[in-house]
């Protein structure tokens, strides 16, 4: 069967371990030597492909810890395959997927315990309930119920519904299951940001969309909900069916706090 190559997989090829290119070298002849029909039976490595959305299928290893990905297409010399992109998997899932200089069970700088900057409950300056500025209930600009243009049911921009440039079922760009430069088990120097509870469990982790909408997908690389930017202290959080479901305050450069909808500090992001 004919083969391409994206030039992103071309130019990621370069400089990999022998064992990463002799893996890319035997998928490539097994590919030359086999049809669609035996490629979907089959894989690339003895197992099937996983099918995953817009036709794109993922081709593991017999250890699962690399993976192509390629999709099929036709042209006037008949069928192709074109591989998309590889990843090389974390071997262990338990080990934790936030490098150790931001992660705040290791660092006090970014552990509310041990640092009161950016710890609400003493430092009144990023507590909703004490300063208004930063708390929907009082001030309208930064809550959904009263901006339209902040709301995603109102404002089609951020909706990924309906703008597909931030909906990650159709922009594999800011997809962690298609692009492995921002999926944090498969690029080690993905440097977040994170989310994690008051217990500081790691929860999820956030993809940029533009300037304006970010995506948070949980450890398992699902798209759970959207951060929307209201101004430069405040982000609303919605989940996928566009309900307000919190928001976010600026802490400093590197830190956020999450609330509920009762002004109840949930978690940080870092």
């Amino acid at each position: 069967m004919r083969y391409f190559v994206t030039p992103n997989l071309s130019n990621k090829v370069v400089g990999q371990p022998a064992e990463t290119i002799q893996l890319m070298s035997s998928a490539i002849r097994i590919i030359e030597l086999s049809d669609k029909t035996k490629l979907m039976s089959e894989g690339l490595f003895g197992i099937p492909p996983l099918a995953l959305e817009n036709d794109i299928f993922m081709f593991f290893s017999q250890t699962k810890d690399f993976c192509i990905y390629a999709t099929f297409g036709n042209d006037q010399n008949g069928e192709y395959i074109l591989l998309l992109d590889f990843t090389l998997h974390q071997k262990d899932p338990s080990v934790s997927i936030v490098p150790t200089y931001r992660n705040p069970c290791i660092n006090s700088m970014y552990n509310p315990k041990f640092n009161s900057a950016i710890n609400p409950k003493f430092n009144s300056a990023i507590n909703p309930i004490f300063n208004s500025a930063i708390n929907p209930i009082f001030n309208s600009a930064i809550n959904p119920k009263f901006n339209s243009a902040i709301n995603p049911k109102f404002n089609s921009a951020i909706n990924p519904k309906f703008n597909s440039a931030i909906n990650p079922k159709f922009n594999s760009a800011i997809n962690p299951r298609f692009n492995s430069a921002i999926n944090p088990r498969w690029n080690s120097s993905y440097g977040g940001p994170f989310i994690y509870s008051r217990e500081l469990q790691q929860e999820a982790f956030i993809v940029r969309a533009n300037d304006t909408v970010e995506l948070i997908f949980n450890l398992e690389n699902e798209f759970t909900s959207i951060c929307v930017k209201a101004n430069q202290e405040v982000f609303d959080l919605f989940d996928i069916t566009n309900e307000w479901i919190g928001f976010l305050v600026t802490s400093n450069n590197e830190v956020r706090l999450r609330f509920d909808l009762h002004n109840e500090w949930t978690g940080i992001v870092v």
